[in-house]
């Protein structure tokens, strides 16, 4: 019943079932992997230098750390993060897995409207005392 329904035939979902047990992933010999690998730790230890500000008015049990406001877009991170590449020697990875490594940290790039103070936002609004 089962089968005719999903269309899956017998010999696969048997070997789905068989329980085999996990290699071990190896990483290739191949310097071009190796050479990523680098990038991607030198990925985050560019973020690590990177001078971040606390939340202050958003929830309290957040752990989100917020870059400076001098760089405003995932672009402009990128762009620096290319200047100390060269500087250091690394290769270059681009913007898609330079972002993915960005957003699996606590690190954020933009910092939320309510993560203001009440001067703050009457200066911006105009509604300064």
């Amino acid at each position: 019943m089962f089968l005719a329904t999903t269309g899956f035939t017998q010999y696969c979902v048997r070997s789905a079932m068989d329980e085999q047990p996990e290699k071990p992933m190896q990483r290739p010999n191949n310097p071009h992997y190796q050479r990523a690998e680098k990038a991607k730790e030198f990925i985050n230890e560019f973020l690590d230098l990177l001078s971040k500000l606390p939340s202050h008015y958003c929830s309290r049990g957040t752990s989100k750390l917020y870059l400076e406001p001098q760089l405003r877009a995932m672009i402009d991170l990128h762009r620096f993060y290319a200047t100390a590449c060269t500087e250091k020697g690394y290769p270059i990875l681009g913007l898609r897995t330079f972002s993915e490594m960005l957003n699996s940290t606590t690190i954020s790039l933009f910092r939320p409207k309510k993560d203001r103070c009440d001067i703050r936002k009457g200066f911006e609004t105009g509604n300064d005392k």
